[in-house]
C-alpha cells in the first residue's frame, strides 16, 4: 500500500487507472474524491472513458483522452481492419 511505499523511502506514489469507476457502495462520488484527495497518493492519472461530473475532479487528477484511440479502433473493426497497430 501506499503509507509501505513513502515508508521504504519512495519519493511518491502514483496511481493510474484506464477505465476509472469512481464509486463507493457507502460514499457519495464527492466523498470517495474527497477521500482520495486526502490519501497520501501524489497524483491519479486516469482516462476519460468514463465521464465524471463537470468539476468532481481535484487538481490532484490528471485525465488523458482516449477519445481518438476509441475513435480510431471502432472505425477499423467496423470496416474489418487491423487493430494491431493501435497498440
Amino acid at each position: 500500500d501506499t503509507k509501505k511505499l513513502l515508508d521504504k523511502e519512495a519519493d511518491s506514489v502514483y496511481m493510474a487507472a484506464v477505465h476509472p469507476i469512481l464509486a463507493h457502495k457507502e460514499l457519495s462520488e464527492n466523498k470517495l474524491i474527497q477521500k482520495l484527495e486526502e490519501s497520501p497518493i501524489e497524483r491519479f492519472i486516469v482516462t476519460d472513458s468514463i465521464p465524471h461530473k463537470s468539476g468532481v475532479l481535484t487538481a490532484k487528477f490528471t485525465v488523458l483522452s482516449v477519445a481518438d484511440l476509441l475513435a480510431e479502433a471502432i472505425k477499423r473493426a467496423v470496416l474489418g481492419e487491423s487493430l494491431t497497430e493501435l497498440h
